[in-house]
């Protein structure tokens, strides 16, 4: 029960984060996240599960309607991980797969 509270806790905190940001041309087509892992030691990290690890992220950025669907989202490049002792963390970049152009004026005479 204890895994179930903290993933909902985190999906809910991505979803919140992301409504915090402002997106104006939500929702996206298709979305691009980069994960880094910043871990207190530098023990080595299973590659395949970086991205397991964001799948209540996923769904909570999903939730705030960055796109659709989460599986809107890849990844690009794999997630990769750092150490940082101090501040362990997880930064998150998503970018629009396909921006959509701005209009353009038309020129009046």
């Amino acid at each position: 029960m204890r895994k179930h509270r903290l993933t909902k806790a985190y999906r809910s905190l991505a979803s919140e984060a992301m409504d915090a940001v402002q997106v104006e041309s939500k929702p996206w087509t298709k979305a691009i996240i980069t994960l880094v892992y910043f871990f207190k030691t530098k023990r080595n990290r299973d590659d395949d599960n970086l991205a397991g690890w964001m799948k209540a992220g996923r769904d909570g950025l999903a939730d705030a309607g960055i796109v659709n669907d989460d599986a809107d989202f890849t990844y690009d490049p794999a997630p990769r991980w750092e150490v940082d002792k101090t501040c362990p963390r997880v930064e998150i970049t998503i970018t629009d797969q396909h921006p959509h152009p701005h209009p353009r004026k038309r020129a009046t005479s």
